[in-house]
């Protein structure tokens, strides 16, 4: 059983892992720091918002938004108006896509996946920067899953793949392209047509 206890120690475990590579996806956004919700501002954010799902309300007070899939968990505002009725915004994913959680009807303490005017059941978050097969969440995958699915991702892409920690002062590789020293980036896979 998924837990925010075991959820916290995995995400201990990857924050280690990914402490000075930062090759997750989003950990230069949330940079694994995470802030425990206050009851106080959950109570305030319920009574505007709706309540929300008990499992997702643990995870907020005893681990916090921040670290997480994407760019993060997203701190939830009592005033923020939701942008899909019974649903609330827990990550953006990028291209104007986003996860939300559902919080009221059958499939509420679901999480989906919202864009181009569709939600469908969330996929496994992206992790490290390597390939890997999604883990299969189901038709309504928990959000308890989803981030579990993210952290065993992670961990288990950095440990199949180590990267050696880069020495203080070293200028990290070009993530995107090389650097031609006599002109601009070159994308992988392209070259410049001689003249």
């Amino acid at each position: 059983m998924i837990t925010t206890d075991s959820l916290a120690v995995k995400l201990d475990r990857l924050r280690e892992l990914d402490r000075a590579r930062r090759c997750v996806f989003g950990a230069d956004t949330h940079r694994y720091v995470s802030r425990r919700v206050p009851e106080r501002e959950l109570r305030r954010i319920e009574a505007m918002r709706g309540v929300l799902p008990s499992a997702f309300r643990d995870f907020l007070s005893r681990v916090g938004t921040g670290a997480g899939p994407y760019h993060g968990i997203l701190r939830l505002k009592p005033e923020d108006s939701a942008v899909i009725p019974g649903h609330v915004t827990i990550a953006r994913r990028g291209g104007g896509e986003s996860t939300v959680l559902v919080t009221a009807g059958d499939l509420t303490g679901t999480v989906r996946d919202a864009g181009d005017d569709i939600l469908r059941p969330a996929r496994t978050p992206p992790g490290a920067d390597y390939p890997s097969d999604p883990i299969d969440l189901g038709p309504a995958p928990t959000f308890e899953a989803w981030y579990d699915a993210w952290l065993t991702c992670a961990i288990e892409q950095l440990i199949a793949n180590p990267v050696r920690e880069k020495p203080r002062g070293e200028r990290p590789p070009e993530p995107f392209g090389r650097t031609d020293p006599a002109g601009p980036r070159i994308p992988f896979g392209f070259s410049i047509p001689a003249d």
